[in-house]
């Protein structure tokens, strides 16, 4: 297991990205790389099959990401990702954090 220990003045912003593929997973890590803070990422996908945890998470992080066609989630302040939305993919706001 990895565990954060976090003093002042760093800050670690806690993530949830609901139904992203693999590649905007990917491309999501490749943007944290060049990012200047860090980011703790949860990933939840509806095949994973457990709302227990992501039930759990949702009230933890500080961001949702939740993809346009996962609206059968009820989430709180979720920043939506899709063609119809503002980011097009979830790794924008990781670019946008830059």
């Amino acid at each position: 297991m990895h565990s954060n220990f976090i003093t002042p003045p760093d800050y670690v912003e806690s993530v949830l990205i609901i139904g992203a593929s693999d590649e905007e997973i990917q491309a999501c890590a490749e943007a944290t790389i060049n990012a200047d803070h860090s980011f703790n990422v949860y990933v939840y996908r509806e095949e994973m099959n457990d709302r227990d945890w992501v039930n759990r998470i949702m009230f933890r992080v500080d961001t949702i990401l939740l993809q346009e066609d996962q609206l059968q989630f009820t989430v709180p302040r979720p920043i939506g990702f899709g063609p119809s939305c503002e980011l097009k993919n979830p790794q924008e706001y990781f670019i946008n954090k830059q």
